[in-house]
């Protein structure tokens, strides 16, 4: 898992090693660092209103004491006070106050959560007193290079804090049907809360910050928004992300038996659970998935976005070549993935 501990490095002066040249030319080209800088300013201002500090106690009276026992960021991304964050500080507590902008505060209730995406919904309802719900952008896909500005309240600083990345794609998540790839922001901004978020030069929202890549000198794993709509939709109208489930741990290797049409298939079954549909369809350890719903199936994340894509009860017909060579059609009808509290955020690793 993503965790924090970070090695930082001046990313400011990485930023001025970079503007030196244009501040040694002419009068002419040093106005561009200005302009950079005002541009980046607009961002904040435009967006700033939407930031909001979340305090999480383990009980109102825990919070009356000044008991914190965790604290985040979150951004207002509709008009209604839906409050997007990540879920991984809101768990530790189930009492919440978000802190606006302009010196409010109100009790917060948790509209829903999910564990896997790392994405808690909020509200306070419509506020009322000079904040606003940021711009969005929904998108699933930046191009490599696109600046990302961190808004976000810390607890070393006064009012807004920001920091900048430059964003860039990556291979993290996008293998359940509920998620896109998370991105990367390359940066060594250390001020930054989980659930902080990241906006374009525009001032407009293109994720939320997720977790410091322990490994990469700082750098920091953001959702990308369209993913938070998707996630915030669902949630709001029913509490919860419900994915289907049959019951089986594959792994991606090649079998020594051949399909009816004469095809190897990769995906292995290395475990099949007690009591779930796979096991009750007559599905074995060592058996091989040809196809799904007679579709070939020669990776793990298409199938694993086609289960979690099916509402519960949906019926499946998989080609299964058994390890004495044997090709046989399975029918099946899905569940819903059984609820596991210690189930972490892109937990590829379970049984789908």
């Amino acid at each position: 898992m993503l965790r924090l501990r970070i090695h930082t490095t001046s990313y400011a002066h990485a930023i001025a090693l970079l503007l030196l040249p244009v501040f040694c030319g002419c009068s002419e080209e040093a106005s561009i660092p200005i302009q950079f800088e005002r541009g980046i300013q607009q961002a904040i201002s435009k967006s700033r209103s939407a930031v909001v500090t979340i305090e999480v106690a383990s009980s109102d009276s825990s919070y009356s004491a000044g008991n914190i026992v965790s604290r985040g960021t979150g951004v207002v991304i509709s008009k209604d006070g839906t409050i997007a964050t990540t879920c991984e500080y809101i768990s530790q507590g189930n009492h919440y106050v978000a802190m606006f902008q302009d010196g409010c505060a109100s009790v917060a209730t948790l509209v829903g959560s999910d564990r896997e995406t790392n994405i808690a919904i909020l509200t306070t309802g419509n506020h009322q007193c000079g904040c606003y719900p940021i711009d969005v952008v929904s998108t699933d896909k930046i191009s490599a290079g696109t600046i990302g500005i961190f808004v976000n309240n810390s607890s070393v600083s006064k009012g807004i804090s920001a920091g900048m990345g430059i964003m860039a794609e990556s291979w993290l998540g996008g293998d359940d049907y509920w998620s896109t790839p998370l991105y990367i922001a390359q940066t060594g901004d250390i001020l930054t809360m989980e659930g902080a978020p990241v906006v374009s030069i525009d001032g407009r929202l293109i994720g939320i910050c997720d977790a410091i890549v322990e490994s990469h000198h700082g750098s920091w794993t953001v959702i990308p928004t369209a993913t938070i709509l998707k996630i915030a939709d669902e949630l709001k109208k029913n509490g919860g992300i419900k994915r289907s489930w049959i019951g089986v741990s594959c792994s991606y290797e090649e079998s020594e038996q051949n399909t009816a049409s004469g095809v190897k298939p990769h995906i292995r079954i290395n475990q099949v659970v007690a009591g779930s549909p796979a096991e009750k369809a007559g599905i074995k350890v060592g058996d091989f998935i040809a196809k799904l719903d007679q579709k070939p199936i020669g990776a793990l994340d298409p199938l694993r976005q086609n289960i979690t894509s099916l509402s519960n009860g949906s019926k499946l017909n998989l080609e299964i070549v058994r390890s004495s060579g044997n090709v046989e059609a399975v029918d099946l009808t899905t569940v819903q993935l059984p609820d596991d509290p210690t189930r972490q955020r892109l937990c590829t690793t379970r049984s789908l």
